[in-house]
């Protein structure tokens, strides 16, 4: 099973994949307590028949891991971010289709991605720092090659990012190994111990040992593992230690610069940022990849090769024992409870062959408990030494594995004997249930009970009541058949009795002899079809005699149907007929020579024909409609009749006022009003016949106020009219007494003539006025006239003041002009006395 993208393999608890859509759900503020499997990381395992070679990478964060590995392996993308933040939690797993050959046998390359190395996904708690050394702890248990990414020339700081491996045995208790030639590692094929490689990134500078170019792997023993000071248990010396316990081969590589352009680093997953890639990163690259697969070892535990399930299992155990508190891996116990599982299935399988198949499910299941007990004791034996949480483990997959063999003997079980079981069942269709000749109802009764009877005596096995269900369906089904044969042709006999029967009707007719006729058929075909196919409770006779019901029942809906549908035919031109012939008339002369109550009337007589005439089902429905749009014809006809009617009224009472001579008096209108109104309501009154008096009240009252305006306004324009006449009257009358000369001359003579012409218009306007408002519009002017002369008399009496005044104001200038001439005389006296009593000065 090759994937062409990465998948988990293992992420913290409080994280979940989504297979279906990719991605990985996570439980914010959840603490990370344990390891979780995903199944699609651990079934890439479990389908690898070959051994693997497993390489799995650790490192600090964001140093390119994921991203080495995607172009180490041939396909199986890891994600690669170009952000901060570390997109790899947990173990993530890739198997390319990639074989490699090892001591002559195929090996599968199998490739983790390790979550890295002081990752901001955790924190600086001890929870999570327990976390990250289990997480480790697993990669190691599981790699056969392990490599630890860093970046730039090694210190002793990259020494101590290590320092997981002094913690390991914590968490793992190896097993025995041969002991090690030489201070360094010596490999040996049959170890189960990883390789290591330091891969060296972005490494720019040579390697020196005494001021002498060397590898980088012999840089990394002689510097940076090189013990300077045994005698000193600080970390340093204990991550060295480690190192050398924990790995077989250790190795160095060196990777340059992938490209100094940074939109080539942040494009590496893509096509065109590898085609950009440094030819030297791409040399080196090459070098790495082609060390790998040519030098990395087959994954071993105790000393033997693991294939694909060996190593799920293992994996399984292992992430159980971390689960637990304080639980440390025991490998050696595990790989002794794996072999003691496996030997068990095989001793498991043996014991099971053994049954003679087909038997009764009842032997199936002792062999089973026998075989059961042997090997839990074989289990027991062998798992003696090993740990109580790996015996546990490896007891529940085993008993899971034997309850799923069980079921998979007891479907074998069920499948040997059905073979012979479908022999036996074709014999008895063949003997007895392909019969098509059948005559009544005891040869079908024969054929059953001898293919049953035969097929117990012959049939055995756990498949044999499956069968007999079978055989039994096949019964039925030839019972059917034969039921059918026996009564299809009475069936047809039937129906066509009842056809015959029910056509005696004539249509259309009353839904009471459609349903007593069909009563009497139905009744005739029944009792016929009964005497003719027996009634001894068969199945499949009752269900043919439903079937003879049902189809009776859907001739009587047909005819129904066209009963139904002529009877509204008849009907509907039955109701036309009469309306033509008794409404038409009417409706063409309402207002005219009807109205509504010979509309009301006329129907009347419609609905005493049409009751008389009508027949069949639809008939009530017929008169139901037509009483209906009558109705509507009838209201629609009282709102035309009442508007005509009213406009009739007005029409006659406008015409009357209108018509009256002008000038007229007043009492004479109101004398015509009175004459005219009870004529108009007369006429509005003949229109309303036969409709509700409500409504005729309703409307009269109306049309009283409409008439009301009606004289309003016309008694408004004679008022008009009389006025305009007046005052013509008055203005000739003042012309033809000269008014206005009078009224220009402003003596006292005249003035009295004023007042008597005044007066005689007066007097013969009022003999001679005739109209509406003679006697308003002769106060009126009468006022007016003497309003006229207290104006006139006024402006005489301001007038004779002001030639009062004028003259006085003219002698009172007179008489001071005198003065002041006589006084300017005696100054000119005096001064010229003086004048010459003074001597005259030089």
């Amino acid at each position: 099973m090759a994937v062409d993208k990465a998948v988990p393999l293992c992420l913290p608890d409080n994280q979940t994949w989504d297979a279906e859509e990719q991605c990985i759900h996570i439980n914010e503020g959840a603490p990370r307590n344990k390891l979780q499997l995903c199944e699609e990381g651990l079934n890439i395992i479990k389908s690898i028949d070959h051994s693997t070679v497993v390489v799995c990478i650790t490192g600090p964060v964001r140093s390119g891991k994921s991203f080495l590995l995607s172009q180490i392996q041939n396909g199986g993308r890891f994600d690669v971010h170009h952000g901060t933040t570390s997109k790899t939690t947990g173990i993530w797993i890739a198997s390319p289709e990639c074989t490699v050959m090892r001591n002559g046998h195929p090996a599968r390359l199998i490739f983790l991605d390790t979550e890295g190395l002081g990752s901001l996904n955790t924190s600086d708690g001890n929870e999570d720092n327990t976390w990250e050394r289990k997480l480790l702890a697993l990669s190691l248990l599981l790699s056969s090659y392990f490599i630890f990414n860093s970046q730039g020339t090694p210190s002793y700081d990259d020494l101590l990012k290590l320092g997981f491996l002094a913690s390991f045995s914590e968490f793992v208790k190896k097993a025995k190994m041969p002991q090690r030639r030489g201070r360094h590692t010596t490999h040996q094929s049959n170890t189960s111990l990883p390789d290591f490689l330091w891969l060296i990134r972005d490494a720019i500078l040579q390697p020196e040992l005494k001021n002498k170019p060397c590898t980088w792997s012999n840089y990394i023993k002689e510097t940076i593992l090189q013990n300077r000071n045994a005698s000193s248990p600080d970390q340093r010396n204990q991550i060295r230690k480690s190192m050398i316990d924990t790995f077989g081969e250790i190795d160095a590589e060196s990777l340059p610069f992938p490209s100094i352009d940074r939109v080539v680093i942040q494009t590496l997953d893509s096509p065109e940022g590898i085609s950009n890639l440094n030819p030297t990163f791409n040399d080196a690259l090459q070098h790495i990849t082609t060390k790998i697969n040519e030098s990395a070892n087959v994954k071993k535990e105790v000393g033997k090769v693991l294939k694909g399930r060996d190593l799920a299992d293992l994996l399984q155990a292992y992430v159980n024992v971390l689960n637990t508190p304080n639980g440390i891996i025991d490998v050696e116990s595990a790989w002794d409870c794996l072999t003691a599982a496996k030997e068990a299935e095989r001793l498991y399988a043996n014991e099971m062959r053994a049954i003679q198949m087909p038997c009764e499910e009842e032997q199936v299941d002792a062999c089973h408990l026998i075989a059961t007990d042997k090997t839990l004791t074989l289990i027991s034996s062998k798992t003696g030494k090993c740990s109580a949480s790996d015996i546990e483990f490896y007891t529940a997959k085993f008993n899971a594995q034997i309850k799923e063999k069980l079921r998979s003997c007891h479907v074998k079980n069920e499948e040997l004997p059905r073979s012979m079981c479908k022999k036996i069942k074709k014999k008895m269709k063949t003997k007895y249930l392909q019969q098509t000749n059948v005559a009544d109802l005891k040869d079908v009764k024969k054929a059953r009970q001898g293919a049953l009877q035969e097929y117990q005596k012959s049939a055995r096995g756990p498949a044999k009541m499956v069968m007999l269900n079978e055989l039994e369906s096949l019964v039925s089904e030839f019972e059917e058949r034969a039921g059918n044969i026996l009564s299809e042709k009475f069936f047809d006999q039937a129906v066509s009795l009842y056809r015959d029967e029910i056509r005696k009707l004539k249509l259309p007719c009353s839904n009471r002899q459609l349903n007593k006729l069909h009563r009497s058929a139905c009744s005739k075909a029944e009792s016929f079809y009964t005497n003719m196919i027996g009634n001894d409770g068969n199945r499949l006779i009752s269900d043919r005699r439903s079937q003879l019901l049902t189809e009776i029942e859907n001739e009587k809906s047909i005819i129904a149907d066209n009963n139904s549908r002529l009877s509204q035919e008849s009907c509907d031109d039955l109701m036309r007929s009469l309306r033509n012939e008794h409404l038409k008339p009417i409706i063409d002369n309402l207002g005219t020579g009807s109205n509504i109550q010979d509309l009301k009337d006329g129907f009347e007589r419609v609905l005493n024909h049409y009751d008389r005439g009508a027949v069949g089902p639809r008939s009530q429905y017929v008169r139901k409609t037509a009483v209906e749009d009558v109705e509507t014809l009838i209201k629609e006809s009282q709102r035309t009749l009442i508007q005509r009617g009213m406009h009739k009224a007005k029409e006659f009472y406008t015409q009357q006022l209108y018509n009256l001579p002008l000038p007229c008096s007043e009492e004479y209108l109101y004398r015509t009003d009175r004459t005219c109104l009870g004529p108009a309501k007369e006429r509005f009154k003949f229109y309303c016949t036969g409709c509700p008096s409500e409504v005729c009240e309703k409307s009269l009252q109306t049309l009283t106020w409409e008439l009301k305006g009606i004289f309003d306004t016309r008694k408004f324009e004679i008022h008009a009219i009389s006025k305009e006449d007046l005052r013509k009257q008055i203005e000739r009358l003042e012309r033809d007494y000269r008014l206005d000369d009078t009224l220009q001359n402003s003596s006292q003579r005249n003035e009295d003539n004023v007042k008597i012409i005044h007066s005689q218009i007066l007097r013969e306007f009022k003999q001679s006025a005739r109209g509406v408002g003679v006697d308003e519009f002769y106060e009126e002017t009468k006022s007016r006239y003497q309003q006229t002369q207290a104006q006139r008399r006024k402006e005489d009496k301001v007038r004779n003041d002001l030639l009062w005044a004028g003259g006085a104001l003219a002698f009172s200038m007179l008489a001071y002009g005198v003065s002041k001439f006589f006084e300017t005389s005696d100054d000119d006296k005096e001064r010229k006395t003086s004048r010459r009593s003074s001597p005259r000065k030089y």
